[in-house]
């Protein structure tokens, strides 16, 4: 059924033979390294919100947040949870950058809204 080309790369023919699927699917690495900065980012964020709003009263920061990192790390977790939820982090997306960023609002609502709770 499969005919050879002349010149075609053996390589690849083999590649896809023993089941590589590391180099065939690269975006999911991109994917999970998005999610793994934007986990970061979220996480500074929650901290830097913090600081901000206690800028001109640390005694109540310490009284409110006395350890910042498990609030921090909480709200990461479900504005991640949500934002895949939401399918944010789908390798298969087709719509533009306007679906992309409804998806991202909603997942950000939806956070609001579990965080709420």
């Amino acid at each position: 059924m499969s005919a050879r080309i002349d010149g075609a790369s053996t390589e690849v023919e083999a590649r896809t033979r023993s089941g590589a699927r590391s180099s065939m699917f690269p975006a999911r690495r991109w994917l999970a390294l998005i999610a793994a900065v934007e986990f970061a980012l979220l996480v500074g964020a929650f901290a830097a919100a913090i600081e901000l709003r206690f800028l001109f009263q640390p005694e109540w920061a310490e009284v409110q947040f006395p350890v910042v990192l498990p609030y921090a790390l909480l709200f990461a977790g479900v504005v991640g949870l949500c934002f895949v939820a939401m399918g944010l982090y789908q390798t298969h997306s087709r719509e533009g950058i306007v679906g992309q960023w409804a998806r991202m609002l909603t997942g950000i609502g939806l956070a609001g809204v579990a965080l709420a709770v």
